[in-house]
C-alpha cells in the first residue's frame, strides 16, 4: 500500500529533478533502482491481493497435475504463476509511463515553473484517486466504511483490484467496478496522448525541454 505513493515520488523525481535538471548519471541510476524496488514491492503486493479475493487464482497457483493425459494442462498451470506476476507488474509499469509522460507535459507546458507542475500532477493523481474511491463507494454495501476505501483507492491508482474477483456477491459490482475504471483509465490514456501530440503540433506550449524527453514520451505512449 504505502509503496504506491512511494512509487509516484520516484517517477516525479526522475522526469523533474533528474532528467529535466540534467543530474548526473549515479544519481539517476539511484532513482532508477529505487523506483525498481518500488515498482516489484507494489507488483507482488498485488499479486497476494488476487490470492485472498480469487478462488481461480488460488486453484491455478497451486494445482498439480500426475500423468501424460494431464500433460498440457499441468504446463499450463506452472506458467501460470509467472504469467501472472508478469501481468501484474506489466500493468503497473505501464500505468507509471503513463504518468511519467504526464508529468513531463505538464513541465513543458509551464516551462520548467516548479510550483505550478506540482501543484496540477498533483492535482491530477487526487482527481484519479477521488474518483477511485467514489467508485468504491458506489459499488459497495451502504454499510461499508469510508475508511476501507480510502486505503484500497489508493491501490487501484496503478491496478485494477478488481480484475479476478470471483467470491460470492462479490462478483456482480467487481465487475462493474473494473469496467467503470477501464473506461476511466481509456479516458485518462487518450487525454495524456492528445496532450502530448498538441504540445509536439504546437497547438499547445511546451515541447520536451531536454534530448531525452522527446524519446521517452514517445516510448512510454507507444508501449502504453
Amino acid at each position: 500500500l504505502t509503496g504506491v505513493p512511494y512509487l509516484f515520488v520516484i517517477t516525479f523525481l526522475i522526469t523533474f529533478l533528474n532528467m529535466s535538471h540534467g543530474e548526473g548519471l549515479a544519481e539517476f541510476a539511484t532513482l532508477a533502482a529505487t523506483s525498481v524496488v518500488a515498482l516489484s514491492t507494489v507488483s507482488f503486493g498485488v499479486r497476494e491481493i488476487d490470492f485472498a479475493v480469487s478462488s481461480y487464482v488460488v486453484k491455478c497457483a497451486h494445482a498439480r497435475f500426475v500423468g501424460g493425459q494431464h500433460r498440457w494442462a499441468s504446463l499450463r498451470m506452472w506458467l501460470f504463476t509467472p504469467c501472472h506476476v508478469l501481468f501484474r507488474a506489466t500493468e503497473v509499469s505501464l500505468r507509471v509511463l503513463l504518468v511519467g509522460t504526464f508529468f513531463l507535459c505538464t513541465y513543458g507546458l509551464f516551462a520548467g515553473r516548479d510550483v505550478s507542475c506540482r501543484v496540477l500532477t498533483f492535482g491530477a493523481i487526487m482527481l484519479d484517486y477521488w474518483f477511485c474511491v467514489a467508485l468504491l463507494k458506489m459499488h459497495s454495501p451502504q454499510e461499508e466504511r469510508l475508511s476501507a476505501h480510502l486505503f484500497v483507492a489508493v491501490m487501484l491508482l496503478v491496478s485494477d483490484l478488481c480484475h479476478f474477483v470471483d467470491q460470492p456477491s462479490f462478483t456482480a459490482p467487481a465487475r462493474r467496478l473494473s469496467r467503470w475504471l477501464s473506461i476511466w483509465r481509456f479516458g485518462g490514456t487518450l487525454f495524456v496522448a492528445t496532450f502530448f501530440f498538441a504540445q509536439r503540433c504546437d497547438k499547445l506550449p511546451g515541447r520536451a525541454t531536454y534530448p531525452a524527453g522527446w524519446s521517452f514520451q514517445t516510448s512510454a505512449l507507444a508501449t502504453t
